[in-house]
């Protein structure tokens, strides 16, 4: 008995010293984890603290499902150039109501940017550039095209207000206005005609290709004249 307690004893010796040794790296290995992660956290919010100096933002407040936002009234995740610096994985919310850029700062405050400081933004999928000083009104435009001929949208949402049956009914209808820059110009296209005027210089080609690719601007104009513009600046 006398035998094994002895040789136990340097055992349970070593476990302990070990114990004793460990716990103090792992005690600053945590507690460098967390000083790094609030340094991280710290420098993050320098570096985004500009893009939370806008105007408090009052959100719509919907009496149905109608909203004045571009493709939803829920936060989507984006990337925006403001005051000349890029942010990516940004929560924006586009109004086009009053061509206002949304965002929410990490305590969840709406805020509403400074128009004039943002130069572009993305969101799902869709370029916004701001266009201002042409012959256009200043706003954002959604651009589908780029190369020597530009093609934009302008996506807009009209307010609508009506007195039905006692009752007051609110709805928001969604447009767009299209306009291609050529030669530094911008100019307005609804359809075939229009579009054939501007890009004139190539009319019997860009027929030749409508016909073949059977493109109807009734059906679908916005992405025909897609087509036309990516194929005039190709050939």
């Amino acid at each position: 008995m006398v035998k094994y307690f002895f040789i136990l004893l340097p055992l349970i010796f070593f476990k302990a010293t070990l114990f004793a040794q460990t716990l103090p790296r792992d005690t600053a290995f945590v507690s460098y984890a967390r000083e790094n992660t609030k340094n991280v956290y710290t420098q993050i919010m320098k570096e985004q603290a500009q893009l939370y100096n806008g105007g408090d933002y009052l959100d719509y407040n919907p009496q149905k499902d109608e909203h004045p936002y571009f493709i939803s009234e829920d936060w989507i995740t984006g990337s925006i150039q403001y005051n000349n610096e890029r942010y990516s994985n940004v929560s924006l919310l586009y109004n086009i109501y009053t061509d206002q850029v949304i965002t929410e700062q990490p305590s969840s405050i709406m805020i509403q940017l400074i128009r004039d400081k943002v130069q572009s933004f993305s969101i799902d999928g869709h370029q916004f550039i701001m266009i201002k000083e042409t012959d256009l009104p200043t706003g954002f435009y959604d651009q589908l095209s780029d190369g020597k001929v530009k093609f934009f949208a302008k996506r807009i949402k009209e307010f609508h207000e009506t007195i039905s049956s006692s009752e007051i009914q609110r709805d928001f209808t969604e447009k767009s206005k299209y306009y291609i820059c050529k030669d530094g110009h911008y100019y307005l296209v609804k359809g075939k005609k229009s579009v054939l005027n501007v890009l004139g210089d190539r009319k019997r080609e860009l027929n030749q290709f409508i016909h073949q690719n059977h493109l109807r601007f009734r059906k679908n104009r916005e992405v025909t004249i897609i087509k036309l513009i990516e194929f005039y600046n190709g050939n």
